[in-house]
């Protein structure tokens, strides 16, 4: 019961209580404790609520809390697979026919020929901005049972992509080429045919498989990769879930055996 509705009782209890003769109101007020009146409550002050209303207020702040908390740990959770999927690669590396050796010039040499699936996509991709790269990391391993594997050689070569919007062509690097020769050409599929599709890299000299002795087993290891080289123009603001994988990469791992006499490479 509020504070009015107390008042009010009250005060048509003392109504009802009043001698006939009582002129003056005052006596009403000396009644009202007899019905059990609270009285008003003084000027300028809230009444307290009881116990049971402060539990049950702060149970129903806790329900709130806690909703709102979960609440926003589900949003995340969403906007985070949802930015995994979206970030998820469009695109795929086509390695056809397979990494193969050969020896020319003194050299062992990997002979690599990359395609690239959903051109269509790349294309939009390079005129909206994007500057790739394809890169190639390979090494040459003689293998032990025993010990670790001895690496012979290292190597990273990289090829740049890009679109250059006044000229209207796209732009390639060609991997391992001793100068910075830069492939150019309006037709994205004939650019990537003449750039990637007849790779020779030179991995490591014969003399050094050589002096391994004859007989030896080798691997080599090839990784390729093809991502972003820089931040998208459209993602500089937000890269909060920003993946610089354009396509998945491929690994090879091709073993061989050097013929010291014929200065071969037999898989």
């Amino acid at each position: 019961m509020n504070p009015a509705e107390s008042s009010a009782k009250c005060t048509g209890a003392a109504r009802a209580l009043r001698p006939a003769n009582a002129a003056n109101p005052s006596e009403t007020s000396a009644a009202c404790p007899q019905v059990g009146c609270p009285g008003p409550p003084p000027a300028g002050r809230t009444p307290a609520l009881s116990g049971t209303g402060c539990g049950r207020l702060r149970r129903s702040l806790y329900r709130c809390h806690i909703r709102g908390v979960v609440g926003c740990f589900l949003l995340l959770l969403f906007c985070v697979f949802s930015a995994s999927a979206s970030a998820a690669p469009a695109h795929r590396l086509i390695a056809d026919p397979p990494p193969a050796l050969r020896t020319a010039d003194a050299f062992l040499t990997a002979e690599i020929s990359i395609a690239v699936d959903n051109e269509a996509s790349l294309r939009d991709l390079l005129k909206d901005g994007a500057i790739l790269e394809l890169e190639i990391q390979a090494s040459v391993e003689r293998l032990r049972s025993l010990l670790g594997n001895a690496e012979l050689s290292r190597q990273t070569r990289v090829s740049l992509l890009r679109h250059d919007p006044l000229s209207r062509e796209f732009l390639l690097t060609v991997p391992g080429a001793e100068d910075d020769t830069e492939l150019r050409d309006r037709n994205l599929t004939r650019l990537l045919y003449a750039g990637w599709k007849k790779l020779a890299l030179p991995l490591v000299p014969l003399k050094a498989l050589r002096d391994e002795g004859e007989d030896e087993e080798f691997a080599v290891r090839l990784d390729i990769a093809l991502r972003h080289a820089d931040v998208p123009p459209w993602l500089q603001k937000n890269i909060v879930f920003w993946s610089s994988e354009v396509a998945p990469q491929l690994r090879f791992i091709l073993p061989f055996t050097f013929d010291a006499a014929g200065e071969a490479a037999r898989p």
